[in-house]
């Protein structure tokens, strides 16, 4: 049974939209995961495979990981590092205040700027490579040649934790 041109036509500018569709609104990325390091790496040093605590996968659109530096305070809140398959990730920590938990800080940004530090209930804004609040200090910085993140937060008392965020395309 021979096909009309008209229908073939159809049936390629279909094909056609359905792939437009998906390359133009679907994610940047295919993957995304973090490793987490009981240490703080600075650019340019190595990341050292013996002080990997964890890898976190993508599930869904993001992927999450946490400052739980003590495996004993797993009930307790700790920051958490979530990063998105568009290349956007939030560092946030909330505190425990009358049974409720209420966010204390948190940070967003990109791969390809600086992360932003909105102060809730204040309003403020801060740009740059490093942050400290409620003793806290959060620093980041980005592999110059491959699209990695790279973010490391001290707790008050000077443990620090790193979390490598790897997007694959």
């Amino acid at each position: 049974m021979p096909v009309s041109k008209k229908s073939l036509l159809l049936g390629v500018v279909v094909i056609v939209l359905v792939v437009v569709y998906f390359q133009v609104l679907g994610t940047k990325w295919k993957d995304v995961n973090i490793k987490y390091y009981d240490a703080k790496v600075s650019a340019g040093q190595e990341f050292n495979p013996a002080l990997l605590a964890g890898t976190a996968g993508c599930r869904g659109r993001k992927v999450r990981a946490y400052f739980n530096y003590i495996r004993e305070t797993k009930n307790m809140e700790h920051p958490v590092v979530k990063a998105y398959l568009d290349g956007n990730m939030v560092i946030s920590h909330k505190e425990r205040s009358n049974g409720e938990s209420v966010e204390v800080w948190k940070l967003s940004g990109s791969l390809d700027g600086n992360m932003i530090d909105v102060i809730p209930g204040e309003g403020k804004v801060v740009e740059g490579t490093s942050h400290s609040v409620k003793g806290w200090t959060i620093e980041w910085w980005r592999h110059p040649t491959s699209p990695v993140k790279v973010i490391i937060i001290t707790n008050p008392n000077g443990k620090s934790r790193t979390f490598r965020i790897e997007w694959s395309s």
